[in-house]
């Protein structure tokens, strides 16, 4: 599966990797693997509906992979399933708070929400963890300006364009 997946045909990796998950033991690292992949092949060719189903598969096996919650967050984002994807972000910043992805995942996700205050929290932490990011910076900056507080958005503003 995985030569197959490195040189981008995803059916066919598919395909090897679904006999994987049919004869491995469901308790083994192994099938969990092979679903992880599956759900990142069905990723790549466009179809995250089918990929979050193997997410989910796979977190039903290791309920605390993080990476696994990270790419089913990332997917529910993309198709706009904010109130999800923020779930899915905010329990990884429970057991890992510094994660510098998911702080400004969860930031960008309440953007979209119009929630600009609590998007601020996660877009402040995320220009503590990177402060040479300009996407939080810009980021932050709209949180800003949009929860009206001009002052403070402009010097977001200003630090990224500082950065470029």
């Amino acid at each position: 599966g995985h030569i197959y997946y490195s040189k981008k045909d995803y059916d066919k990796a598919i395909e090897i990797l679904s006999e994987v998950v049919e004869k491995a033991d469901p308790t083994s690292s192994t099938y969990k693997d092979a679903l992880f992949d599956m759900a990142y092949s069905y990723d790549l060719k466009g179809e995250p509906e089918n990929a979050i189903k193997m997410y989910e598969n796979a977190l039903k096996i290791s309920p605390d992979d993080l990476d696994i919650m990270f790419n089913m967050a990332r997917l529910h984002y993309m198709q706009e399933d904010y109130d999800k994807a923020i779930e899915l972000f905010k329990t990884i910043l429970e057991k890992n708070p510094d994660d510098f992805a998911s702080n400004l995942s969860t930031g960008t996700a309440l953007i979209q929400q119009e929630k600009y205050e609590e998007a601020i929290k996660y877009l402040e932490k995320a220009t503590e963890l990177k402060p040479d990011n300009i996407n939080a910076w810009n980021n932050l900056g709209v949180a800003y300006v949009r929860a009206g507080k001009t002052e403070e958005g402009k010097a977001a503003f200003d630090k990224a364009e500082a950065l470029k």
